[in-house]
């Protein structure tokens, strides 16, 4: 059976139908019924009427039998039609996000050769076992004539001119390598902080925090044993991903490692002891005397729209703060470290680390610690140890400072840390070492004619 043969000869007799006038389809009905009809049948006068035109037939009219065969090969036609849209290599990222449970990650230095070859080399530095050394393919690789930027790892074959003979894996391909992803920190992120709250606390914030535990560290306010700063106080066992709504979540092969906690934590590493838990109150009070000294260039006033009060800010205060930290942690802190590793392990590292404030020096030690031979150094135990001892030390002396605090609080911050703070503050809004040097004399000098007029600075 030719259905689309039958169904235009039923639409067409359909459309010829509508087509013929009524006074006609009555006299042509008349003649039809003398015809078979044995009485004579009276002449029925015949009402004229202006030809209208008539409205398409009814679907109903047509059989629902035929209605549907005319709507299914409309439905066939368009699904015959349709091409999706290729989502090329979507199917190879959801494998590499969800099974492999990696994030891309762009690394622009490998796409220049020369930042290429520096990663390579800094990579190579130290390391023995031939399989674990980087090495370099810029040639074409797959066909289309453009050079392509490859670093692989080593093996048998790893420097074969034809990189499809290298037995090594690929690390940067074109400019993108992967790392393991944090994906169930964001999704805690999001399922836990209310979108009008993320502004004021923002995901990189929150992981720098890494507190989802609620952990509560020993401070100055509880103990004044300088060793006992920077243990665990308080945490929240049903807190984290054993909460409730988390606790079902499979977290293996995922980078929680940060984010997960032992049975007890673990105490605050150095570097949060120092900044946290005892430089803070310095750094805070340096801003404001920097602030209020008017030494800062970018301080600004700014006033509370309920209160009326003023208050003495300045933008981006958190990154600021964090530049001071780490210039003062590598001066106070990583300094003293590395002097005692070199006496211990016999050793120079090539720089002259009794050279005290020199700002050159503070930032050779922050770049040898970035360095792979200092990040390996770094990560040993022994320099953790040192590091925590360091701290300590430190520690002991600021609660000295902070214990007179209540007795004379401007003339005991008056101490070398606190002089430090400023000068690093003074860098962090400078362009050069001089002028620092320059914004944090003069803020000295301002304070000092304040104390002679006895104007006593609160921050």
């Amino acid at each position: 059976v030719d259905l689309d043969s039958d169904i235009e000869i039923l639409q067409a007799g359909i459309a010829d139908q509508q087509k013929i006038p009524p006074p006609i389809q009555q006299q042509q009905q008349q003649i039809q019924q003398e015809q078979i009809s044995p009485q004579p049948i009276q002449q029925q006068p015949i009402q004229q009427q202006p030809i209208q035109p008539q409205p398409m037939i009814q679907q109903q009219q047509i059989s629902p039998h035929v209605s549907n065969l005319v709507q299914t090969k409309h439905t066939m036609d368009e699904a015959e039609l349709y091409t999706p849209k290729q989502r090329v290599g979507m199917r190879d990222l959801q494998r590499i996000v969800l099974d492999n449970k990696r994030d891309l990650r762009r690394v622009r230095k490998a796409l220049d050769k020369e930042g290429a070859l520096q990663m390579i080399n800094d990579h190579n530095v130290g390391v023995k076992h031939e399989k674990s050394r980087w090495h370099g393919h810029f040639d074409d690789v797959n066909g289309d004539n453009i050079p392509d930027y490859i670093i692989h790892d080593g093996g048998s074959a790893a420097t074969d001119p034809d990189f499809n003979k290298c037995t090594g894996d690929p690390v940067i391909v074109n400019g993108w390598t992967t790392k393991k992803s944090d994906y169930p920190v964001r999704r805690y992120y999001y399922d836990s902080v209310p979108e009008d709250q993320r502004k004021e606390n923002p995901l990189t914030e929150w992981k720098r925090n890494k507190n989802i535990w609620g952990i509560q560290y020993m401070t100055m306010d509880d103990t004044k044993d300088p060793s006992e700063i920077g243990l665990v106080k308080s945490w929240n066992q049903d807190g984290g991903f054993n909460d409730a709504e988390h606790k079902n979540w499979k977290l293996d092969g995922w980078n929680v490692k940060r984010y997960t906690v032992e049975e007890p934590p673990k105490p605050a590493n150095p570097y949060y002891r120092f900044c946290n838990l005892f430089m803070k109150y310095f750094v805070e009070r340096a801003s404001q005397n920097l602030i209020a000294q008017n030494a800062i260039p970018t301080a600004k006033i700014e006033v509370d729209p309920i209160t009326q009060k003023q208050s003495l800010k300045w933008p981006d205060k958190a990154t600021a703060v964090a530049q001071v930290n780490g210039l003062l942690y590598a001066d106070c802190i990583l300094r003293e470290v590395l002097r005692t590793y070199e006496q211990e392990a016999n050793t120079n590292i090539g720089i002259n680390l009794t050279k005290y404030d020199d700002y050159d020096v503070v930032i050779a030690i922050k770049k040898f610690l970035n360095s792979p031979i200092g990040k390996k150094i770094k990560n040993k135990k022994r320099f953790k140890e040192l590091s925590q001892i360091k701290v300590t030390q430190i520690g002991k002396d600021v609660i000295e400072a902070y214990g007179n605090w209540s007795i004379d609080k401007r003339n005991a911050l008056r101490h070398k840390l606190l002089d430090r703070a400023e000068l690093y503050f003074a860098m962090v809004y400078s362009k050069s070492v001089d002028e620092a040097v320059a914004r944090y004399k003069a803020a000295r000098e301002v304070e000092q004619q304040r104390e002679q007029d006895g104007d006593n600075i609160e921050g």
